[in-house]
C-alpha cells in the first residue's frame, strides 16, 4: 500500500498510457485489415444458394457447344455472380459462327439464373495468329443479350 501512495501519479500515467496503447492498437486494426474475417464480396452473393448451377447443366453446356464442331476446347469457372466460359474454337472458324456459341450457353440456362447470374464467354482460336480472336461477350444479368467486344 505504501508503494501504491508514494507512485500513485505515475500509475496512473501508466495506466493512462496501457489504455491509450491498447486503443491504438485497436484502431491500427481496423484501419488496415477491416474486413478481415469477413466475406470477400460482402453481401453480393445473398441468397446465391436459390440460384444453384449444377454440374449436369455445365456438362450438357459443354456437349452441346462440342457438337458443334468447330470447338476445341472448353473450360468453366464460377467467380462470385459471374459464370466464366473460356472456349478455344478451331483455326478456319469466323467470329459470326463463334459468337453464335454464346446463344447456345444461354438457352441452356434457365431463366431464373440469367436473371441472377452474369454471363462472361472467352473465345480464342487455335491459330494464334488469327486476327478476329480473342473475342469476349458479356451478357448482364438484367439486359437480354451478349455485348461484344470489337475484335
Amino acid at each position: 500500500m505504501k508503494f501504491v501512495k508514494k507512485h500513485k501519479v505515475g500509475l496512473i500515467v501508466t495506466g493512462v498510457c496501457i489504455i491509450l496503447l491498447i486503443l491504438v492498437f485497436f484502431a491500427i486494426k481496423s484501419a488496415f485489415f477491416g474486413n478481415y474475417g469477413k466475406s470477400e464480396y460482402g453481401n453480393r452473393l445473398d441468397g446465391i444458394e436459390n440460384y444453384p448451377i449444377e454440374d449436369k447443366l455445365i456438362s450438357d453446356i459443354k456437349d452441346k457447344l462440342m457438337e458443334t464442331g468447330i470447338v476445341e476446347d472448353y473450360s468453366y469457372n464460377l467467380k462470385g455472380r459471374i459464370m466464366n466460359f473460356l472456349i478455344k474454337v478451331k483455326a478456319e472458324v469466323d467470329l459470326t459462327s463463334s459468337r453464335a456459341l454464346a446463344d447456345k450457353i444461354a438457352e441452356s440456362i434457365s431463366d431464373e439464373n440469367k436473371s441472377f447470374y452474369d454471363i462472361q464467354i472467352m473465345i480464342t482460336s487455335v491459330d494464334e495468329a488469327n486476327e478476329l480472336y480473342p473475342t469476349i461477350g458479356y451478357k448482364h444479368k438484367k439486359s437480354v443479350g451478349f455485348k461484344w467486344n470489337n475484335g
